[in-house]
C-alpha cells in the first residue's frame, strides 16, 4: 500500500494546521526530511587513487524522491565518495567496489571535504549538516552469489577461487616444524617418479 498522501493535500494535510502542537510536529518532520543518514546506492563509476590507496565512488541514491502528490523523481549522481577499507598502517584487506554494486552510504554529520583533502584535522568546509556530499561508501549491499570468496565458518576457512601468492608466505604445522612454501626443502627426494617424502621442518 502507497503512503503517499491523499491526492490534492500535498505535504501539508489538513489537521497538520489544527493546533500549535500540530504545526510544530509538521515542521519537525519537515526538518526531519532534510537529514541523511544512511542511503542505498548504486555505484555508477570508480576512480582508482594514484598512490594506492582506497579508490572513490560515484553514486546514485537507489530510494526515489516523492513530492506532496507522490511523483517520483530519481535522485542525482553523487561524485567522489572516499571508499571504508578494512586497512590498519600499511596492512589491508583490499575488496574494492566494481561498477553496478548496490551499498550503503553513511553521511557525516560534519562537512569532512577540508579532512579528505588534508588528511588531518581541519575545519569545516562549509555549514552543511548531515548532507549525502560528505557520505563514505561502506561496501556492497543486495550482491549476488559469488564465484570468489573467503569464508570464515567456526574453525575452517574456505578459499573458493584461483589463489596467487606474492611475497614470502610460511606454512605453519604446528611449533617448530613450519615450512617456506616458496623455497622449503622436500625429503626422500631421488631422481624418478617416486613421491617425495614429508617437508623437511624449518626450511
Amino acid at each position: 500500500m502507497s503512503s503517499a498522501p491523499p491526492f490534492g493535500y500535498g505535504v501539508l494535510r489538513p489537521g497538520d494546521a489544527g493546533s500549535r502542537f500540530n504545526i510544530l510536529s509538521f515542521l519537525i518532520q519537515q526538518a526531519l526530511g532534510r537529514v541523511s543518514t544512511m542511503k542505498v546506492v548504486k555505484v555508477n563509476a570508480v576512480t582508482a587513487d594514484p598512490n594506492g590507496g582506497p579508490p572513490t565512488v560515484d553514486v546514485q541514491p537507489l530510494v526515489n524522491q516523492l513530492d506532496g502528490q507522490g511523483n517520483a523523481t530519481p535522485h542525482g549522481t553523487i561524485f567522489g565518495i572516499p571508499v571504508w577499507r578494512m586497512q590498519a598502517g600499511a596492512t589491508a584487506i583490499i575488496l574494492d567496489p566494481v561498477i553496478g554494486d548496490i551499498g550503503l552510504l553513511i553521511c557525516a554529520d560534519r562537512d569532512i571535504s577540508a579532512v579528505k583533502a588534508a588528511k588531518a584535522a581541519a575545519n569545516p568546509g562549509s555549514l552543511r549538516r548531515f548532507d549525502p556530499a560528505d557520505g563514505v561508501y561502506l561496501g556492497a549491499i543486495l550482491g549476488a552469489s559469488p564465484t570468489t570468496s573467503v569464508q570464515f565458518s567456526g574453525t575452517t576457512l574456505t578459499i573458493k577461487g584461483d589463489v596467487h601468492v606474492t611475497g614470502t608466505v610460511i606454512a605453519g604445522f604446528g611449533g617448530a616444524d613450519q615450512v617456506n612454501l616458496q623455497t622449503h626443502k622436500q625429503s626422500g627426494v631421488s631422481t624418478g617418479g617416486s613421491v617425495s617424502g614429508p617437508p623437511v621442518a624449518g626450511t
